[in-house]
């Protein structure tokens, strides 16, 4: 089970609770761990509560241990460079079907994304920027949000949040328009990536939002997979990155064939 990390500590982890105590009501043991998909080669910082939980006693409840990161022994973090740096720009071209690859594949997982894909990239479709969104997105570089924003350009809500009681301006920052750093894995991409307006999706060199490609790549799926029917943004920015899932399944399938496995996450901080 897999939801936000929020339900462990909402409401004093109520929500946690309940879900321990329904599944020991019909008889399973259960643990938690807070997993990042980026830890697992998906190149997005999306946090999640991972709950495991089985009826057999002789199984034991691992997590999977990170495979990228910045420790020992581990792979570096997938930078969205390295996740969408051979697709094309749009340049102000939105709508177009169909597109040629930027480049050849220049990382992993870049070559990842195109086994087994089309000659031609598909669903790299976006959209314009508001007119208040695109005059924000000026004054933003990659790695920057809202904050970067010189105060006398804010619409008048935007100043209101820039101050706090004394009113002094704010020092901590936000992303709302937020644009995405070349050098680092994406934030979480929620099914709300083609509103720059709503979080950190605006793309590292074009005033545009996400194309529905960018943000499936970022959610580690291949070019190959095809998205039905009409609302793309749900079924991308809601769903589990397909490497994440895989690390999980992979952990799952040794413990239950009884092989060795890596200890847990908390056993391994």
């Amino acid at each position: 089970m897999e939801n936000v990390k929020g339900m462990l500590t909402y409401s004093k982890g109520a929500f946690r609770n309940q879900i321990e105590a329904a599944f020991r009501e019909i008889g399973y043991r259960t643990d938690f761990a807070t997993v990042c998909a980026a830890d697992y080669g998906v190149p997005q910082l999306r946090h999640r509560v991972l709950f495991i939980g089985t009826c057999d006693d002789d199984i034991d409840l691992t997590f999977p241990l990170p495979t990228h990161g910045n420790g020992p022994g581990l792979k570096p973090y997938v930078t969205l460079t390295d996740a969408i740096g051979d697709l094309p720009l749009l340049k102000g071209d939105y709508k177009r079907e169909e597109w040629e690859y930027r480049s050849p594949a220049a990382s992993d997982f870049q070559r990842y994304c195109r086994v087994g894909a089309p000659k031609k990239v598909t669903l790299h479709l976006s959209s314009a920027l508001s007119g208040q969104a695109g005059k924000l997105a000026k004054y933003i570089k990659p790695g920057e949000g809202l904050r970067a924003v010189p105060v006398h350009a804010l619409p008048d809500r935007f100043k209101k949040m820039r101050r706090i009681s004394t009113g002094a301006l704010r020092r901590d920052c936000t992303t709302l328009y937020h644009r995405l750093d070349p050098q680092r894995p994406s934030y979480t991409i929620t099914c709300f990536y083609r509103n720059v307006a709503s979080g950190p999706f605006l793309h590292p060199h074009e005033d545009r939002s996400l194309s529905h490609r960018e943000a499936a790549r970022l959610m580690s799926y291949p070019d190959r997979y095809k998205f039905g029917g009409a609302n793309f943004t749900r079924q991308i920015g809601n769903s589990v990155p397909p490497l994440m899932g895989k690390a999980i399944g992979e952990c799952l399938a040794r413990s239950l064939h009884g092989v060795a496995v890596e200890p847990s996450l908390a056993e391994a901080a």
